[in-house]
C-alpha cells in the first residue's frame, strides 16, 4: 500500500491494519525482512502482536514517518524519485545531487 492508500484507511476510520496487507516495508522503502527485524527490537512504532500477527496501528506509523496529515507531500512517490541517486531535478545545479 501507498502512504495515500494508508491515510484513506486511516479516514475512513480504520485503526489497525493487517502487516502483511498493509506492506509498511515498501513505504519506508527496505527490504520485508529487515522490517520485521526493525520490529522484533521494537523499532517501529504501532505494531501490535497478537500471538503471531501482526497489526499496524495507523495513527502511530503514520505519524513515525511524518505522514499524520492528510495533505503531507513528504512521501509522494514522484517526489521520492526525484531524490533517488542518479536522478536530476530540473534546474538543480551540477553536482548537487542527493547521495
Amino acid at each position: 500500500m501507498t502512504v495515500a492508500e494508508l491515510q484513506a484507511l486511516r479516514a475512513a476510520g480504520e485503526a489497525v491494519v493487517p502487516v502483511d496487507k498493509a506492506e509498511p516495508w515498501k513505504v519506508v522503502h527496505v527490504s520485508r525482512a529487515s522490517f520485521y527485524r526493525a520490529v522484533q527490537r521494537n523499532e517501529v512504532p504501532g505494531v501490535l502482536r497478537l500471538g503471531r500477527r501482526r497489526l499496524l496501528r495507523l495513527d502511530a506509523f503514520l505519524g513515525w514517518i511524518g505522514a499524520d496529515s492528510s495533505d503531507c507531500r513528504c512521501a509522494d512517490p514522484a517526489k521520492l524519485a526525484d531524490l533517488s541517486p542518479g536522478a536530476s531535478s530540473p534546474g538543480a545545479s551540477a553536482g548537487g545531487q542527493v547521495q
